[in-house]
């Protein structure tokens, strides 16, 4: 038995006057439509049950007749107009007995029943990102240190060929027996030698700096992670770099 029969049940055992109980609970503004549980305590037909409804603000209520989904069930129903679906309305439920008794109300024009939203969703806090989403974000500080590093390895390589030179250009200049040779020496030794000096000025910074990102970088694995060398040989220059790549 539903809580409204029994109710009904037991105002009419305890003698009250004859009344209409209204079972109701505000829907969500989504379902479109309202619903009611009816019944008489005196067992006489319910008449002219009905919702009337209105637009939050608005002034006056419009009168939606409830229909009983099925014959002696009990539930009454009102389909909500189109230009009330999906919005927040006020609304009241009124009823009478075959008798005229009434009206037996749930809500009333002066403290409207209201629809309700369901409430928001609860807002889910960002993921930690995961160690592939890290070393994507940090690869723009990894591959700017190994081109750095690349380029220092390169300019280290050609001061080591103009230090070469620088020297075997100073060889010729003391070995040189002849003024316009020795000139000539002593003028290619100095400019081979600045050009090393800058070379391996603008390498050492370089290969410095890439280091520094490449050490930084949260996905470069814990230990020695680059060696750099550069010695200058006869006829020539060697640079090594090594690593991990």
């Amino acid at each position: 038995m539903s809580p409204v029969a029994l109710s009904a049940l037991m105002l009419a055992a305890l003698g009250a006057t004859p009344v209409v109980v209204i079972e109701h609970q505000p829907p969500l503004v989504e379902q479109g439509a309202l619903e009611a549980r009816l019944a008489s305590t005196s067992g006489r037909r319910i008449f002219e049950p009905a919702a009337f409804v209105r637009a939050v603000g608005a002034t006056e209520f419009a009168r939606l007749p409830l229909t009983e989904r099925e014959a002696g069930a009990g539930v009454f129903r009102a389909d909500l107009p189109e230009s009330l679906k999906g919005i927040e309305i006020e609304y009241f439920l009124e009823a009478f007995d075959e008798d005229g008794n009434g009206p037996f109300r749930k809500g009333s024009p002066e403290r409207p029943l209201r629809l309700t939203r369901p409430p928001p969703p609860p807002r889910s806090l960002p993921a930690a990102a995961t160690a592939a989403e890290q070393q994507a974000l940090s690869r723009p500080r990894r591959t700017a240190g190994i081109t750095l590093l690349a380029s220092g390895a390169a300019l280290l390589v050609g001061g080591g060929i103009c230090g070469a030179l620088a020297i075997k250009a100073y060889s010729t200049e003391k070995a040189a027996t002849v003024l316009g040779e020795y000139e000539k020496a002593k003028s290619a030794a100095k400019t081979e030698g600045l050009v090393a000096d800058v070379l391996f000025g603008a390498g050492i910074a370089a290969a410095t700096v890439g280091a520094v990102l490449w050490l930084t970088d949260p996905s470069t694995p814990s230990g020695p992670a680059v060696s750099l060398g550069a010695s200058a040989t006869r006829g020539g220059a060697v640079a090594v770099l090594s690593g991990r790549f």
